[in-house]
């Protein structure tokens, strides 16, 4: 089976993108999983982080090959999204790393589709056969509860929240996971199959201060927001990285570029432990 996978903050800036695209790209290089990572922001900064800008106005953007096409086939009733044709194969040159990428004109699809019945099914409803092919699919939804975030939300599984361990970043988590209760509750058990369960917070973007070391205390002592073993420290070879549109095992390059390609392996390997369902050959 596919394990689908949202990622999900309400707060910017804390590297829920980042961490998204390197723990796909691990997923796909060192352990040969076959992840779709679908880019759900308008904001295209997973996109830009796996294909240069230049590649993505004239490869993706002047073709209509971005997940704009899809919301449009549902506004304008026609059907020119074709998965196989828009989707990015093998991005950043990352074997078994596919990409469906982003637009920066999604930005008000919110309003355009408002008057559409079941607007947080249509990613669900258009996509599902095609995620079949994955092991994994990794949703990185805009810093919101709007309805792209309701459409990667309804397609997943598992929701987890990317946080930077200090006052302002973590001071919504309990609000993210009532909206997401809310959300469920609001679908209900009438939509078939629908299962999505909340899957922990990963500390992410964390320096070495007493703030951070207290705070990522304070929220294990919780003992109900699940957070990963796991952390990600904040490091230079990780922005060079997206700067280059690669991830960091791709990227082979900055300082101390291992040991942070490391931590993105053992985040990867927590997560395969924890959600893991099965292969896709």
């Amino acid at each position: 089976m596919t394990t689908k996978i949202s990622f999900v903050n309400l707060k910017g800036g804390v590297g829920k993108t980042t961490l998204a695209v390197n723990l796909a790209a691990n997923l796909a290089y060192y352990h040969r999983k076959k992840v779709l990572l679908v880019d759900l922001d308008p904001q295209t900064n997973s996109t830009v982080s796996l294909v240069s800008p230049k590649e993505y106005i004239e490869s993706f953007k002047k073709k209509g090959r971005t997940l704009k096409s899809l919301y449009d086939d549902q506004l304008n009733n026609s059907s020119c999204f074709v998965f196989d044709s828009v989707v990015c194969k093998d991005a950043a040159s990352v074997e078994k790393l596919d990409l469906l990428v982003s637009d920066l004109e999604l930005i008000d699809i919110d309003i355009k589709i408002s008057h559409l019945p079941n607007n947080h099914a249509i990613v669900r409803n258009s996509l599902e056969s095609s995620f079949s092919a994955y092991d994994f699919v990794f949703f990185d939804c805009p810093p919101n509860l709007g309805t792209l975030t309701q459409n990667g939300l309804f397609a997943s599984d598992y929701y987890v929240v990317p946080v930077q361990p200090d006052f302002l970043s973590t001071f919504g988590i309990d609000l993210i996971t009532g909206r997401v209760d809310w959300f469920k509750g609001r679908i209900g058990t009438s939509a078939s199959q629908f299962r999505l369960d909340y899957g922990g917070i990963i500390f992410n973007r964390v320096r070495n201060t007493t703030e951070h070391i207290q705070k990522m205390e304070e929220l294990r002592a919780k003992g109900n927001l699940r957070p990963f073993k796991s952390i990600i420290t904040e490091r230079t070879a990780i922005s060079e990285a997206s700067s280059r549109s690669l991830p960091v095992c791709m990227h082979k390059s900055g300082f101390g570029w291992k040991e942070v390609d490391q931590m993105f392996r053992n985040c990867s390997e927590e997560l395969l432990s924890a959600f893991q369902e099965g292969d896709k050959k």
